[in-house]
């Protein structure tokens, strides 16, 4: 059984192109018919991260670019009604210390005053060693991503002994506290580990990172985000007894000094001994309900599953399988919560023709129903919103291509 489910995850993960499809509310439609593509970067980039200013309705994209040997972070920016992305603008200030993973790709967030914060790990390579060890940067801009600061370490152990700090996320309160969380690898009893470190100060420094769980699957991403009244949740894909790999979650109500035991989000039954390279996607709408998207393998089953919570991820719903009247296979997801019923979730699915990307609009209240419609090839898409547009970042072979969408009239989300 373990060996088919790792035949149809390898099967699953081959890169293609691929096709994005949002849910409108409309039929089905090609990308020339009602799409504007535009290029972020032409070539050389690995998958990208996307967050929007609120205030200057700004599109912020970070990525990880190869120049000749060296990999270095770079950032683009453009407000909505513009016809193309500014030039990227190298993020990091010691040329080379960017690092590209597809679970672990740069990330990018924007402050409620409009700092831009950029995130990224630093690889090194040492011998005898199958992996490299790993530290998390950081950088700060306080004119709109026109400029950064040197970069700052965020994991406190970084000058101790080599290990791995990787699979990160961050994200931003409304009062700017800035929450970042990591695998980390420094214990081996306990190895991996979730931690999550705060800045209070804009991005300055960090207070060293605390631990929120323990037996963590190794290269999973984690997920972060924070409701409108601060209280931080986050999301990973936790090791329970006889290898079964389930999401989990653990919130903090007072700033990050402490969360709360995890709470498993779901039984999906998946047993792999082994680490499918696959992590959740969160987030919280105005009411503070929290949405999860996330994909198992299980041998009866096996794609992308979405669920709320309105108990602040104490309990979430029955997940909605959203294989169920597709002809694709949903492999991974990101999502914009709406409402306490409904997400956009941009899913990458496998068909016939290779994987393909589709955006659903899944409703609670209408079991069953979910919308899709096309919008360009790509994989791994990101998705940030205002109140009224929204933008897709995907990538293309290897280069990164973009879309700002307005919302129709009256849409609630």
């Amino acid at each position: 059984m373990r060996l088919r489910l790792l035949l149809r995850w390898l099967m699953l993960a081959l890169p293609a192109a691929a096709l994005v499809c949002l849910n409108l509310g409309c039929a089905r439609t090609s990308r020339s018919e009602q799409t504007h593509i535009v290029t972020v970067a032409a070539a050389n980039a690995s998958n990208p991260t996307i967050a929007l200013d609120q205030k200057t309705a700004t599109v912020y994209v970070a990525w990880v670019g190869k120049n000749g040997e060296e990999r270095n972070v770079y950032l683009a920016k453009m407000k909505k009604g513009a016809e193309q992305f500014s030039e990227p603008k190298q993020v990091n200030d010691i040329a080379g210390d960017g690092a590209a993973h597809s679970e672990a790709p740069a990330q990018v967030a924007v402050g409620p005053e409009g700092n831009v914060y950029v995130l990224w790990h630093q690889d090194t390579y040492r011998e005898g060693r199958r992996f490299p060890t790993s530290n998390l940067r950081f950088a700060r801009s306080t004119d709109g991503g026109t400029s950064f600061s040197p970069a700052i370490f965020v994991n406190d152990d970084h000058a101790g002994p080599p290990v791995g700090h990787g699979f990160h996320s961050i994200a931003v309160s409304p009062d700017g506290a800035i929450y970042v969380t990591w695998l980390d690898s420094r214990d081996k009893v306990i190895a991996p580990a979730v931690m999550v470190a705060r800045s209070l100060d804009g991005g300055k420094s960090f207070a060293p990172g605390v631990v929120v769980a323990k037996n963590i699957c190794p290269c999973c991403r984690t997920a972060t985000t924070v409701d409108a009244q601060g209280t931080v949740y986050v999301a990973f894909r936790h090791v329970y007894p006889e290898n079964l790999r389930d999401m989990a979650i653990v919130r903090s109500e007072d700033r990050g000094q402490t969360f709360s035991e995890p709470a498993r989000i779901h039984e999906d039954g998946w047993v792999i001994d082994g680490c499918p390279h696959n992590g959740p996607a969160i987030d919280t709408d105005a009411e503070g309900n929290v949405h999860l998207a996330w994909y198992t393998g299980k041998e009866e089953g096996f794609g992308v599953y979405y669920a709320v919570s309105s108990d602040r991820g104490d309990h979430f719903t029955a997940p909605i399988h959203l294989n169920n009247g597709m002809e694709a296979s949903p492999l991974r997801a990101t999502l914009l919560a709406k409402n306490k019923d409904t997400a956009m979730l941009a899913c990458e699915a496998t068909t016939a023709d290779g994987p393909q990307i589709y955006l659903l609009t899944p409703d609670l209240s209408k079991p069953g129903q979910v919308q899709r419609d096309s919008l360009a090839a790509g994989v791994y898409p990101v998705i940030a919103k205002q109140s009224n547009f929204f933008a897709i970042a995907w990538l293309e072979g290897d280069a990164i291509r973009a879309v700002i969408k307005t919302l129709p009239i009256g849409s609630k989300t």
